[in-house]
């Protein structure tokens, strides 16, 4: 779960993912920008500790650099 603080309805966050930090693949943005507090993100295949993923913030239409970006943990015994 992707948490980010929405205080207006002009600000909101895009969440980047999708580039495979074993392939050297570009990230792409993954939906639109969103609003919400709180954003899910989920993969139907096993294996997303092979992804990583940041975010954007948007206030009206300023975008700002993309955040650190994470990589999920990889479970125990996987």
């Amino acid at each position: 779960m992707i948490t980010c603080h929405v205080v207006t309805p002009r600000q909101g966050a895009t969440t980047w993912g999708n580039r495979n930090i074993h392939n050297g693949s570009r990230s792409t943005a993954d939906e639109p920008v969103i609003s919400e507090t709180n954003h899910g993100i989920a993969f139907l295949v096993p294996g997303m500790w092979n992804y990583e993923f940041c975010m954007t913030a948007v206030n009206g239409a300023p975008e700002s650099g993309k955040s650190n970006c994470v990589v999920a943990p990889r479970p125990a015994g996987s």
